[in-house]
């Protein structure tokens, strides 16, 4: 379940990325595999207004992972738009077909509170986060849009950014950046490529001090010429193998 829920994320995390321009709407499909078997679809919808902006991304376990499980995750982030973007609430539920979990999140002034859910990380085994730490911090999807907007005012892959889900404070870090030619669902295009890594802060249970820490790669590219390069492929390697997510539709939407 743990891989699942690894896939499911990061087509959450990876799923959307858009620059300044007049406001718009933006439909982007996603497939996931694991060991070249496809394992989970997601869909994501982005509105980029004048004054605010808001995503919400749909993820499914498909193919051979949903003869084992149903599980599914639905989150959203919104907030004014800005220089660049200002979180105000995100929210995210993910279901395995018999018990489902819920969080929403508030953010104002630098700071990030939980505003409700079930189960609470309060009543949870695992260490509190300090304050301190989770000022500044963004949600899982505003940071993708946030990276997306500084790749393309540096053209570069020099990216780190602080991320609370209202569980687990943890930095997103992209680095030592290259291009190649890549077919993205806009065609063979250029596409810048970051190494991908994420770095934990707080909130870590026992638990999670098993795990591997998540590390991969991502492919960013135009594929529309109104917005900023956005990611087409992301690798997550495991010790049993590498996950692929690849984005297979991108266009305007009513």
């Amino acid at each position: 379940m743990r891989r699942t829920a690894l896939a499911l994320a990061g087509l959450t995390a990876f799923g959307l990325a858009a620059a300044p321009a007049a406001a718009e709407n933006y439909r982007f499909a996603f497939t996931g595999y694991f060991l070249n078997l496809k394992m989970a679809e997601a869909v994501g919808d982005l509105h980029w207004g004048e004054v605010r902006y808001r995503l919400a991304i749909r993820a499914n376990a498909r193919g051979l992972l949903d003869w084992f499980t149903e599980y599914a995750h639905e989150s959203y982030s919104e907030g004014p738009r800005g220089p660049e973007p200002q979180v105000q609430r995100h929210r995210h539920r993910s279901s395995n077909g018999k018990e489902e979990k819920w969080l929403e999140l508030a953010f104002d002034e630098g700071r990030a509170r939980v505003v409700g859910a079930e189960p609470h990380p309060d009543a949870e085994d695992r260490p509190a986060i300090a304050p301190d730490l989770l000022r500044d911090a963004v949600d899982p999807l505003t940071a993708v849009l946030t990276a997306g907007l500084a790749m393309e005012a540096h053209d570069a892959c020099d990216v780190r950014l602080p991320i609370y889900d209202g569980r687990r404070r943890y930095d997103m870090i992209l680095e030592q950046g290259g291009r190649l030619d890549y077919g993205g669902p806009a065609g063979r295009l250029p596409a810048l490529v970051c190494a991908l890594r994420f770095e934990r802060i707080g909130g870590y249970g026992e638990e999670s001090k098993k795990w591997k820490p998540i590390a991969g790669k991502v492919y960013v590219q135009q594929v529309r010429p109104e917005l900023p390069p956005l990611p087409v492929r992301l690798e997550v390697y495991t010790a049993y193998g590498t996950a692929l997510i690849h984005m297979v539709r991108a266009a305007k939407a009513s």
